[in-house]
């Protein structure tokens, strides 16, 4: 009788690395959301002669809505497959995943929390250009963590996924 690998006893399963990841995902982005709530409601971006809200939530998606929905159409796929491998990770990688992934909805709710700080040093008739410039700024530090948590989530929330031979599937990749 083979004995069993330190991952497949002491690994973390899948299952649950998922749905830690998802709630750190979606719960950072609850959080965002709402900064980003409260700051349109109060009129943030509105100057003196613009309106700016909409620019707002537009430099938000993109920070979080493409690894939102990889979340969730995984946990569709999933759904609907139930030969869905159940397989341990990792921890060291698990531990990985969930450190860049925190570290970045960290990043993305400072980032917006850290506005008026940056304000500081400009003047009333200033304020809403400099939030946008700020904005613009901050995809430089945000896109690098946002990359690396993607790549790390991407390959996680995947892992166990069956291949065409293992779907039923008749037609298998470039026959056709």
């Amino acid at each position: 009788m083979a004995s069993k690998t330190n991952i497949e006893t002491r690994g973390v399963p899948a299952d649950r690395a998922r749905l830690i990841l998802t709630g750190v995902w979606f719960g950072g982005g609850v959080v965002c959301f709402i900064i980003l709530l409260a700051q349109s409601i109060g009129q943030f971006y509105i100057g003196a002669d613009e309106n700016r809200t909409a620019e707002a939530w537009f430099w938000f998606e993109p920070h979080w809505l493409p690894t939102a929905g990889l979340i969730v159409s995984v946990w569709c796929a999933k759904a609907f497959r139930p030969q869905w491998d159940a397989v341990r990770l990792n921890r060291g990688f698990f531990w990985i995943c969930v450190s860049l992934a925190s570290l970045y909805m960290l990043l993305l709710a400072a980032t917006l929390l850290l506005i008026p700080v940056y304000l500081s040093a400009s003047t009333p008739e200033e304020f809403v250009p400099a939030i946008f410039d700020y904005l613009t700024l901050s995809n430089s530090w945000l896109g690098l963590v946002q990359a690396l948590a993607a790549t790390v989530m991407g390959a996680l929330f995947i892992s166990g996924a069956p291949g065409p031979s293992q779907t039923g599937d008749s037609a298998s990749p470039g026959s056709g």
